[in-house]
């Protein structure tokens, strides 16, 4: 590590950035490998690191890339085929979990266009409780809940029926 300090464009940062990896210190690592890889782009040990710090980040484009950098270079090389086939299967694993994600959203899509003119939204119903349910407590329940016109109703439901109710009163006054 030292001697990469020292001297930042030697070629020893390969073995810094796959310690790093193995210490879990995958951001470290990446920044080591871009850094080393921009100073010696045809060193393929180093795209190697560099597409195995992507793989551990499950960075899937990003590996593939450098994969493909490393087999245009040498076709036959083993680590590199080898890590092709790993994010290949990954790519498709996550086509597939996708695809119905995919398939939802565009039914979904289809199904709200906003230039459907065949599109009726109806208006909410008022809900109607139960003149047994217009008490106090449901009206202190209804407004606790956020429900303040439902409330109000009750209280003017509760005073008509008994206009010198003080608790109705007091409910009332304080939702208005």
């Amino acid at each position: 590590y030292k001697q990469w300090q020292e001297k930042p464009d030697s070629i020893v940062f390969v073995a810094i950035a796959d310690f790093f990896l193995r210490c879990g210190q995958k951001e470290e690592a990446l920044r080591i490998c871009l850094d080393g890889v921009k100073r010696h782009p045809d060193l393929i040990s180093g795209q190697a690191i560099l597409a195995k710090v992507y793989m551990e980040k499950q960075s899937w484009n990003e590996a593939f890339e450098v994969v493909c950098n490393i087999l245009s270079i040498q076709p036959v090389h083993a680590k590199a085929i080898e890590m092709f086939k790993v994010i290949q299967d990954e790519k498709d694993r996550l086509a597939r979990e996708a695809k119905p994600l995919q398939q939802a959203q565009r039914r979904a899509e289809r199904t709200f266009d906003e230039d459907d003119d065949d599109v009726v939204v109806e208006e909410p119903r008022p809900v109607v409780l139960p003149s047994s349910w217009k008490t106090l407590t449901m009206a202190r329940i209804l407004s606790e809940q956020g429900h303040r016109t439902r409330a109000l109703h009750i209280y003017e439901a509760i005073l008509t029926k008994d206009p010198k109710n003080e608790a109705a009163k007091a409910g009332l006054a304080e939702l208005q």
